[in-house]
């Protein structure tokens, strides 16, 4: 796969400690794809470009604790905070959405790429897997 612009949603923040998705990011990036990898919820908005091709991002969210609330207003802000993030800094538009995180952006759908994977690595004890699931084209 080459040529394809790639958001991987991580859990874990890019850093010293690297687990399967950072070296998924870094792979294909090193494979000529731009990578964005978004780390957790932080206090600034901020891009960085770690290596060719590979940028890491960090996002302050609009609303803490917004998973508390029904399913209509979680999305509705998360497609505010998706929409903020692809205008200002992805800026290209996504070949690939593949998430790592049940508890944010459970509707993969709204970041408009052609493909959207949903990769729980770990046990995650919480109903927004079901949601984000039944988003996403290929579950592993």
């Amino acid at each position: 796969m080459k040529n394809k612009t790639i958001l991987i949603i991580s859990p874990e923040p890019w850093g010293i400690n690297f687990v399967s998705k950072h070296h998924y990011a870094s792979h294909l990036a090193a494979d000529g794809n731009t990578v964005f990898f978004l780390n957790p919820p932080s206090e600034q908005t901020q891009i960085q470009c770690v290596a060719s091709n590979l940028y890491v991002l960090d996002y302050k969210p609009m609303l803490r604790g917004a998973n508390r609330l029904p399913a209509v207003f979680r999305n509705g802000l998360n497609s505010l905070q998706i929409n903020h993030l692809q205008k200002n800094y992805i800026r290209q538009p996504l070949d690939i959405v593949w998430s790592f995180d049940p508890y944010r952006f459970q509707n993969l759908k709204q970041f408009g790429a052609k493909i959207s994977i949903y990769h729980p690595v770990d046990t995650h004890n919480t109903h927004l897997e079901t949601t984000i699931a039944a988003s996403a084209d290929y579950l592993f």
